[in-house]
């Protein structure tokens, strides 16, 4: 292997490829009998990645997060002789941290990596555990942050919870894996929650669906400090660290060499004289026209699936917000309106979350397709964190529906239990607004003609606290109208509110979201395709040049990029 770096690193140098050469020495170190393997947690949030680390170091103070809050990557290295922490953000400053509990995840938003050193023995100080981002996170930060660690790991410790088991993630996510080379070893949490019988066929469910050998799945509870079966694992992958570097380092080593023998034959090509020259620079603005077609292609995919998307988070956004403020005003409420609100928004927030991991997926999706020749890194950062809707009209008052004339029905009811108290009905007949208000009213009346209402109502004739009596009448006539209009009124208040303008509110939100985030999408791909151009000209133009003026200087270097690739290949 050690040639082979060598080879690697020469031809490296010849290209100037400073990043395959820090590569190389990566490499070195992991070659190493006293080599580090690392060994990433990786799960969808809350599958119980960090539970799982507390339980493993004496600190136990990382901080279990209830949302994802971070894309910090934390290594955890054990068998320190004191507990304490290193932040090294993303700038390179690196600061010591004496209390681990300190490390507060709505706080570390723009630090790249924590380093943990914990004073347990129980698992060797060459062994690195990494907690990392959920693989569902909407944050596209999140999921690039765990995609920029990936090429460290020496395998993976893949956390699934016992009930929540395999989602589309773990799958797409092991189906990577499988290609890197990097032994998957699947970690099931939260066994306390289950029976035996019900372990032994979720092991089974999933080893069946994930296609990997069941030797490879093991059971914990950090709850009832159940992790025999973990240790077990980690104790045979020491046992088999130096194949598993070997073999990591074997792929990583191909992967350079094949990049770096594209580059030479790149240049290789391109060098032959200054016609093919011109030649491979027109042909690069041929490849870039090529390039934004395929864009404009992929553009119009993605809108097409996106609205797709739209239409169901849109029927959802309907569905469930129409059940719901139904449910409520079907019940006793003291703030319909605040209740209201509250669903609405919180039924948007969640549906927004959703559809900004789906348009993320559709993203990345058509990003990777097949007419793309490129690897359109950007797309996989994608900030969509304004993709969602604030601020949606509410133009109800749920709260008065069907008692805006308590008051006038309340009168109209007193108005004829004193005049059929004092007997002066035709005196109250003169007053055409009293009788058409109490014809009204004698409807309310007949549901609360109870005797004690009736006692209440008659005292009003004779003057018996007319202001307390008053109130209770109101008080029975609310009661009454709440039946007889309230809650029908409210039905037809959301019934219209829902179709004049808070779903077609909805719609207009998410179009202007589609249109925007397919014109983000469609630019920063133009972009991103220009610059790849641009610099693969700037070489060809450079050399262009040096065949100008500096011929033999550019065949010696042309003869030993032959000579070095030839090298690559045969080794």
């Amino acid at each position: 292997m050690e040639n082979k770096i060598k080879i690697l690193r020469e031809a490296a140098t010849l290209v100037g490829r400073k990043d395959i050469q820090n590569a190389l020495h990566e490499i070195e170190v992991k070659n190493s009998s006293k080599a580090e393997i690392i060994l990433p947690l990786v799960g969808e949030f809350s599958s119980g990645k960090t539970t799982l680390i507390n339980s493993l170091t004496e600190g136990k103070q990382l901080e279990t997060a209830t949302k994802p809050t971070t894309a910090t990557i934390f290594e955890i290295h054990f068998g320190a002789d004191h507990n304490y922490a290193t932040i090294t953000e993303r700038d390179g400053q690196v600061k010591k941290i004496e209390d681990v509990a300190q490390l507060k995840n709505a706080e570390l938003g723009d630090t790249a990596i924590v380093n943990v050193y914990d004073t347990s023995k129980k698992i060797p100080s060459s062994t690195v555990i990494v907690d990392t981002p959920g693989l569902s996170s909407s944050d596209p930060r999140h999921r690039q942050a765990l995609v920029d660690f990936l090429p460290y790991a020496d395998a993976i410790l893949l956390v699934t919870d016992v009930n929540q088991q395999i989602t589309r993630s773990l799958t797409d996510f092991i189906d990577t894996m499988k290609l890197s080379k990097r032994p998957i070893y699947l970690i099931i949490t939260k066994i306390d929650t289950k029976a035996q019988s019900e372990i032994e066929a979720v092991k089974k469910y999933i080893a069946e669906n994930t296609k990997l050998p069941i030797s490879q799945v093991v059971c914990v509870s950090s709850k009832n400090n159940e992790l025999d079966q973990f240790y077990t694992l980690l104790d045979e992958v020491q046992k088999n660290k130096e194949t598993i570097l070997k073999s990591v380092n074997t792929y990583r080593i191909r992967t350079i060499a094949d990049d770096l023998i594209n580059q030479i034959d790149e240049i290789l090509s391109a060098s032959t004289s200054e016609e093919g020259l011109d030649e491979a620079i027109q042909a690069q603005n041929f490849e870039l026209k090529k390039l934004l077609h395929s864009i404009n292609v992929l553009a119009d995919n993605a809108a097409s699936e996106i609205d797709n998307a739209e239409r169901n988070i849109i029927r959802r956004f309907e569905d469930s917000v129409g059940n719901k403020l139904l449910s409520v005003i079907s019940s006793n409420s003291s703030d319909y309106d605040s209740e209201a609100i509250g669903i609405i928004n919180s039924t948007c927030s969640l549906l927004m979350a959703d559809y900004r991991n789906q348009i993320q997926d559709i993203l990345v999706k058509c990003a990777n397709s097949p007419e793309m020749d490129i690897d359109l890194q950007t797309v996989k950062s994608i900030d969509l964190s304004n993709v969602e809707i604030n601020n949606l009209s509410y133009g109800l008052n749920l709260n008065s529906a069907g008692h805006e004339y308590d008051s006038w029905i309340a009168t109209g009811i007193q108005i004829v239990a004193a005049g059929a108290a004092i007997g002066v009905g035709g005196a109250v007949g003169g007053v055409g607004g009293a009788l058409s208000m109490a014809d009204t009213a004698s409807d309310v009346g007949s549901m609360i003609s109870n005797q004690q209402a009736v006692a209440r109502m008659e005292s009003v004739s004779n003057g018996n606290a007319p202001s307390q009596n008053k109130g209770m009448i109101e008080s029975l006539v609310g009661l009454a109208t709440e039946k007889l209009m309230g809650l029908p009124q409210r039905r037809r208040a959301i019934s219209n509110y829902l179709d004049d303008t808070l779903v077609p509110q909805f719609k207009s939100e998410m179009i202007s979201i589609k249109e925007r985030v397919t014109h983000g999408f469609k630019n920063i791909l133009e972009s991103e395709a220009q610059e790849l151009i641009s610099e693969k000209q700037k070489v060809l133009k450079q050399l262009k040049e040096e065949q100008l003026h500096h011929k033999e200087e550019v065949k010696r270097k042309m003869d030993l990029l032959r000579e070095v690739k030839q090298r690559i290949i045969t080794m």
